[in-house]
């Protein structure tokens, strides 16, 4: 299979989604036919049928003589020719291909209805026939010829009648010709939009509070996370690629709508003020207020649709009573002793179990982070400590406090200096797939 596409750029377009700049490349694509491979059946091939030989020989004179002026056979692939990629020569066995295609492709459906994954398998083979008619520019038509490939394929399905035993499977023989009749009509009543898609995720980012310290360790994940594709890649081998559909935009909707109340489901603030992850109340309050504001201002201003309305709710609920209950105990705060509101923060106090002290003393030295307990990273490094203490906290091994918290406690532990607090990075990403599968081959016990 020899195919040399080409992508012919036509604009450039730009998008700031989650503060990142995406290029959304506009264009076409040129690409010349070319032949497939064909999987006969020793009892039924075009050697042994006089049927398909006769048909075959239909087709090449009906599509020879229909396209014996190609591409002055009409107006759009008259403007093939204004195209410097455009050979008259790539398509001088166009019948033939045609031809050769349909029954090809009549005698796969035909060769497969009885296998156990004969949808997934005929599908496969039809894209493959389908795609090797190759591509055309803007302006210039369908791929030669495609169009009479689709109906000769549809009209032979049609008036192939299945005997014998093969008679059980009719109503897999419908479900394919409906398949081929739909080709390219699109899937589902909601148009899928990449840039729509887009747009929607980042408002729902804007919208949610990951400017509160709370969500400060989240906000980096989730500006490179876009959830917009509905399932696992599938591949095709006979093309040798692979494919992946789009989310619906409510498809998406419901899904922001979901995470939402995940993430704010998990946030217990009373916890968060007894471990001091709040250290600052009045700054958290003041954080809130803003927020709040800002979330009411933009649902007035940007007449959100009924579906995002669901999440921005959400998180309107969840700010109200965050900014009730800081106001609500903020005397009793200011009330406690100084000894209570200054409780000493450091590794043995904030890890209290000296068996888990024990296991991230060991997995820094394991993963080259420490030698003897004390630190081996340089500045460039740092983020390695970000990625272990992440890795530590999602698998429950030190306590669910602030990220910043935990890595300066552990930093002076092991004798780091920390002048800034540590942002994600390549290397804290890095460092985390480490350590998650180091403690999976070392679970903590």
């Amino acid at each position: 299979m020899g195919r040399n596409p080409h992508f012919l750029i036509t604009g450039v377009q730009k998008y700031d989604v989650c503060g990142s700049e995406m290029i959304y490349l506009k264009g076409s694509a040129y690409e010349k036919p070319f032949s497939i491979q064909y999987f006969p059946n020793e009892e039924h091939n075009l050697n042994n049928c006089v049927g398909c030989k006769n048909t075959h020989q239909k087709i090449l004179k009906e599509v020879g003589d229909y396209f014996k002026d190609f591409p002055n056979c009409c107006e759009r692939h008259k403007n093939l020719q204004k195209h410097s990629l455009f050979k008259k020569d790539d398509f001088k066995d166009l019948a033939k291909f045609v031809a050769d295609k349909v029954l090809y492709t009549h005698h796969h459906i035909l060769n497969n209805l009885d296998q156990d994954n004969w949808e997934e398998e005929i599908n496969n083979y039809i894209e493959y026939a389908i795609t090797s008619f190759g591509q055309t520019p803007e302006k210039c038509g369908e791929p030669p010829a495609l169009s009479w490939f689709m109906d000769y394929v549809v009209r032979m399905q049609k008036n192939h009648k299945l005997e014998g035993v093969n008679r059980r499977y009719k109503e897999r023989q419908d479900v394919i010709l409906q398949n081929i009749e739909n080709y390219f009509k699109p899937k589902g009543k909601e148009k899928k939009d990449l840039n729509l898609l887009l747009s929607t995720y980042d408002k729902w980012y804007k919208f949610f509070p990951f400017e509160l310290a709370l969500f400060s360790n989240l906000k980096n994940h989730f500006s490179r996370t876009l959830p917009i594709l509905a399932g696992k890649p599938k591949t095709n081998p006979y093309l040798g690629t692979a494919k992946v559909e789009l989310l619906s935009q409510s498809q998406l909707l419901k899904y922001l709508s979901n995470i939402t109340n995940h993430i704010l489901l998990s946030i217990d603030t009373t916890t968060l003020l007894e471990n001091e992850y709040i250290s600052d109340k009045t700054k958290y309050f003041f954080d809130l207020k803003k927020k709040s504001h800002s979330v009411n201002q933009s649902a007035l201003l940007s007449k959100p649709t009924k579906n995002e309305k669901e999440y921005i709710k959400t998180i309107k609920y969840w700010l109200k009573n965050e900014k009730e209950f800081i106001n609500e105990i903020k005397e009793d705060i200011a009330t406690l002793p100084e000894s209570v509101k200054k409780l000493k923060q450091d590794f043995n106090s904030i890890i209290k179990e000296g068996k888990n002290r024990k296991y991230v003393l060991q997995i820094l030295e394991d993963l080259s982070i420490t030698i003897n307990g004390k630190s081996t990273l340089t500045d460039r490094k740092k983020g390695a400590l970000r990625g272990v203490i992440e890795a530590l906290k999602e698998s429950k091994i030190i306590p669910n406090i602030g990220l910043a918290t935990l890595c300066n406690i552990v930093a002076n532990e092991i004798q780091l200096e920390l002048k800034s607090e540590l942002d994600a990075s390549n290397t804290s990403e890095d460092y985390k797939k480490d350590a998650l599968s180091y403690i999976k081959k070392n679970p903590f016990h």
